[in-house]
């Protein structure tokens, strides 16, 4: 028999369904390695200060498995003064004055910049000739924006990453107790794009018939109740959630709202 979840909204499309397992509280779990696909895309434009000809993009893709990490970067822009430099400056995490000069780069005679940039962990055996991600901008899940300035240092051009035209996000992953030696385990896999989002949470080890809240970000969204198992299955996206790119946490939360399984986002 199935339950409901209500999201604190009571939306339709903020309802998500919770079912009772048949199954131990090993079966919640992941057997393989934690993984992260992160891949935001968005175009670059000029600033009040920037020459209106300046058009382009940035890419950058994340994937983990493991302990094997890839970074990619991909930038491309036109539109800018002709064999000059230009400085690549990025915001990192989410205050907006963190702000470092990541790297200096040279435009070729059509005023374009066209690199790529990769980082591997572990390296290869062989060096790339490809440069790596700047050592700044690395983790590229920490990056909120980027921009660039003329050599007399003013900002020229700027992207964001949280207003991204496209997004792929797929975390699969096992929960932390915050008990390690308790009962309580869990995973949760996010499923999310430009267009849509799907979350679906596994829980065993609780105590049983006994109602817990799911918090992101530290806000309430959802609550459900424990089956006499302690099982509890999570599935869909509730309607008061962040927008996924402004995830950074997500936990599921006893009565005195202390956290009992938990995550942090996007590593």
């Amino acid at each position: 028999m199935k339950h409901i979840l209500h999201v604190i909204t009571c939306a339709t499309v903020g309802w998500m369904v919770f079912a009772p397992s048949a199954t131990g509280a090993g079966s919640v779990t992941r057997r393989g390695p934690d993984s992260l696909y992160y891949l935001v895309r968005n175009n670059v434009g000029p600033t009040e200060f920037g020459p209106p000809t300046i058009n382009g993009m940035f890419q950058f893709q994340f994937v983990e498995r493991g302990e094997v990490v890839r970074e990619t970067m991909v930038l491309r822009v036109a539109g800018l003064e002709t064999n000059s430099t230009v400085s690549l400056t990025a915001g990192i995490g989410d205050d907006p004055a963190n702000v470092v000069t990541a790297a200096h780069l040279l435009t070729d005679r059509r005023g374009r910049v066209n690199m790529t940039f990769v980082t591997r962990n572990p390296p290869p055996a062989r060096p790339s000739r490809t440069p790596p991600v700047p050592e700044l901008m690395s983790p590229l899940t920490d990056v909120g924006a980027i921009c660039m300035e003329d050599s007399t240092g003013q900002l020229i051009a700027n992207a964001g990453v949280q207003d991204a035209s496209r997004f792929q996000y797929v975390v699969r992953r096992n929960l932390v107790p915050a008990d390690a030696g308790g009962t309580a385990a869990g995973s949760i896999g996010l499923t999310a794009n430009q267009r849509r989002a799907s979350l679906t949470l596994l829980a065993g080890g609780l105590t049983p018939d006994t109602e817990y809240v799911l918090a992101m970000n530290g806000a309430p969204v959802g609550v459900a109740t424990s089956d006499r198992r302690g099982m509890l299955r999570v599935r869909g996206w509730p309607t008061d959630a962040p927008p996924v790119l402004q995830l950074r946490s997500l936990a599921l939360t006893d009565s005195t709202g202390g956290a009992v399984l938990s995550t942090t986002f996007p590593r």
